[in-house]
C-alpha cells in the first residue's frame, strides 16, 4: 500500500498540536517493522525536511512540495493532490 502524509506542520520547532501527533505517528512506522511490510510511506514537506533520525528511514520517501512564492493555499489545494496523484497514493 502507497500510503502519504502531509508533514507540513511537522517543520515547525516546537511542535504542538498535530505537528506532535505526526511526529509521534513517524516514529511509531520506523520502530515497527508490522508497519514496513508492503507499505511505502511518502512524506510531503511544504518547506525542509526536518532533521530527525527517524525520518532517513528507508522505508520514508520525502518530497518538498515548494512553489515560488509559499502558500498554503497552494500547498495544500493544489501541489499536494497533484504529487499523490502522481505518486499514486492509496
Amino acid at each position: 500500500m502507497r500510503i502519504g502524509i502531509d508533514c507540513h506542520d511537522f517543520e515547525q520547532s516546537p511542535r504542538w498540536g498535530i505537528g506532535r501527533h505526526v511526529e509521534y505517528l513517524l516514529k511509531t512506522i520506523a520502530d515497527n517493522p508490522e508497519f514496513q511490510k508492503g507499505n511505502d510511506f511518502f512524506l510531503y514537506f511544504k518547506e525542509a525536511v526536518p532533521n530527525e533520525p527517524y525520518i532517513q528511514n528507508s522505508i520514508f520517501k520525502s518530497r518538498i512540495l515548494k512553489f515560488i512564492k509559499p502558500s498554503f493555499t497552494i500547498y495544500y489545494n493544489f501541489l499536494l493532490p497533484l504529487a499523490a496523484r502522481q505518486d499514486k497514493i492509496d
